[in-house]
């Protein structure tokens, strides 16, 4: 008699499959263990190519922006209150510092009603 989902009985049949290496897809331990051959040998372990360029974009490894939100997502498109979130910013007078680059650059310039920006970092100081 096969043991009913949930009941204790097969909790410990699929820890043993699992234990034992005989899960649903047997494919993916070898695609596992290659991966991890990979990480020890110093590849990219299966991850995406990363750019060799700066970080930054280009415009000075320390350079960094400082976004602070100074008006309200609400009646504001779901894609602008997105990109809020996405820098970090969580309400009214609340601050983030976030890299310089293109990616962040045009992060702010579509919420640009919405925060100020100030430069900080190297190219700041000079």
């Amino acid at each position: 008699m096969a043991a009913r989902p949930g009941s204790p009985d097969r909790a410990q049949q699929i820890a043993a499959e699992v234990s034992s290496g005989q899960g649903d897809d047997e494919h993916a331990n070898e695609r596992t263990d290659k991966v991890r051959e990979r990480a020890r040998a110093g590849g990219n372990a299966g991850m995406s190519q990363i750019s060799e360029r700066d970080a930054s974009g280009g415009r000075g490894s320390r350079a960094r922006l400082k976004v602070t939100q100074t008006r309200s997502t609400i009646s504001h498109i779901a894609r602008n209150r997105a990109t809020i979130k996405a820098l970090g910013l969580h309400g009214i007078g609340s601050t983030s510092i976030v890299p310089d680059n293109d990616a962040t650059r045009g992060m702010v310039r579509q919420v640009r009603f919405l925060v100020t920006v100030e430069e900080i970092g190297e190219k700041a100081k000079q």
